[in-house]
């Protein structure tokens, strides 16, 4: 018979060797070598996860990589593609303003009927928007800026409550109303009510009208000049 101290060494080769012939128990202890292992009691060879170190890491700029570095046997770069962060990704309420860039709301991303007035920067006391004379821009303006001038004269040239001109006296039931800036026409609209007229008969006309002033008559029922309280309001297109 052909014993082991027959065969020379390395003379055993693949080909001499019978299918599946190589079991547990034909293997010595050490052909396990890194990451392998062989079982006490089956003498299996066993893979080791524990002990495999790779020399490639595992980094990214895009990505916070936790014990990235030797974790592959090759190095890897990951990143997140153009485009691959879209609703389904991101959590609700994840969008704060730090993550807005200045100016990137757009009308068209505001939905309708959504500036409510919290969200309008607010102006002064009895202050109203308004456009500017283009028509280009909003602005805030006195709510008294809708009337080129306003007010109540108290009989005389005793002023109750007045914006945007003074009141001088020209004899008796005769005013001028002098503007404090001139209109942009002489072609202004200007409304004129006297107090308690259905009672006194009184009745109030325009008698002159320029760009920085007009006059008023108030007459009673004979025609005559009279002094009363009477109201005013100028509109300047």
């Amino acid at each position: 018979a052909v014993t082991t101290d027959k065969i020379a060494a390395g003379a055993v080769e693949s080909g001499d060797i019978a299918a599946d012939a190589v079991n547990a128990l034909t293997i010595n202890a050490d052909v396990a070598g890194s990451g392998l292992t062989q079982n006490a009691g089956t003498g299996a060879l066993e893979v080791d996860v524990a002990s495999l170190t790779g020399d490639g890491d595992i980094t990214s700029t895009d990505l916070t990589v936790t014990g990235g570095a030797n974790s592959a046997f090759n190095d890897v770069t990951l990143e997140i593609a153009a485009g691959a962060v879209g609703n389904t990704e991101l959590a609700a309420d994840a969008v704060t303003t730090d993550k807005i860039a200045a100016g990137a709301v757009e009308s068209g991303d505001i939905a309708n009927a959504n500036i409510t007035p919290i969200k309008i920067q607010p102006g002064a006391a009895n202050e109203i928007l308004i456009t500017d004379n283009a028509g280009t821009s909003v602005q805030w303006a006195s709510h008294l800026s809708l009337y080129h001038a306003i007010g109540k004269v108290n009989t005389a040239t005793a002023t109750a409550n007045i914006s945007g001109a003074t009141i001088s006296g020209i004899g008796v039931g005769n005013y001028q109303v002098n503007f404090s800036s001139s209109a942009n026409s002489a072609d202004y609209v200007i409304q004129l009510t006297v107090l308690n007229a259905g009672a006194s008969g009184y009745s109030i006309e325009v008698v002159t009208q320029t760009t920085n002033n007009f006059t008023v008559q108030i007459s009673d029922s004979s025609g005559s000049p009279v002094d009363a309280s009477w109201y005013f309001t100028v509109t300047d297109f």
